[in-house]
């Protein structure tokens, strides 16, 4: 079931059409305490943020939902994403364009994204150790990616040093790469991501905690290619990877 709040009757009905399968539609926020036990998805749409604190209702709901995904539906400003960019929660969403639901296709399965991709193919790779195959899954698909590995260490309730030790052991003896390397990889394949098309880099470079220039250069470093390419035809940026890392999908 997917669990959606609106702060309006008519934006609630039209993210409700958006959506596959069972919705439950409620106004009222403390609602969503009640009645989120069923959810797999949580959708809050709103026209504005008004006078909403994003950081600490966001918060809130994080622990009423546990890890169930969460897509906020608000409107693509200058405003919002700076106030988004000072939001630290883990597996949040944000769309502003209900007539193409791809969010709602990426979430319930109807397409999986690059990273969810990425990290199949890190599942299903012999030459990454057992071992270290599911934390370096769940750490690609950190979404959106975090800004340091001390912060995806606490995000993966692990220590900085076990993981940058599992992602050497994984990947640096044969490539030379890094957790932030990793990092930087996954970043591109999150600006990449069809998903997010109709963004602009500076408002991607904002969630992100980053510069748009850093991310045109991690763009031509990883690929030798231009972002602006690389998100015209996304595919390239994750097989040029698996390439790199030696993993056959």
């Amino acid at each position: 079931m997917t669990l959606i709040y609106a702060d309006d009757e008519e934006l609630g009905k039209r993210v409700a059409a958006a959506v596959r399968g069972q919705t439950l539609v409620v106004r009222k926020w403390m609602a969503i305490q009640s009645a989120n036990t069923r959810a797999h998805t949580c959708v809050i749409a709103l026209d504005s943020l008004g006078n909403w604190n994003l950081a600490e209702r966001l918060g809130q709901l994080r622990r009423w939902t546990a890890h169930a995904p969460i897509v906020l539906v608000l409107p693509m400003t200058e405003e919002h994403a700076t106030a988004l960019a000072a939001v630290v929660v883990e597996g949040v969403i944000w769309t502003h364009r209900l007539s193409e639901s791809d969010y709602v296709a990426e979430r319930l399965g109807a397409q999986k994204s690059l990273q969810a991709r990425f990290a199949a193919a890190v599942l299903a790779s012999e030459r990454i150790p057992n071992a270290d195959r599911e934390l370096i899954a769940r750490l690609i698909q950190l979404d959106p990616p975090p800004r340091t590995c001390e912060a995806a260490a606490r995000m993966l309730g692990t220590s900085p040093s076990t993981l940058c030790r599992k992602v050497s052991t994984a990947f640096g003896n044969a490539t030379g790469f890094s957790t932030g390397r990793l990092l930087e990889t996954v970043r591109l394949l999150w600006c990449c991501d069809p998903l997010r098309r109709h963004h602009k880099p500076q408002t991607l470079a904002r969630l992100l905690g980053r510069s748009s220039r850093s991310l045109f250069r991690i763009a031509q470093d990883l690929t030798g290619t231009t972002l602006g390419e690389l998100r015209r035809a996304p595919e390239r940026a994750l097989y040029d990877l698996l390439g790199r890392l030696n993993i056959v999908t």
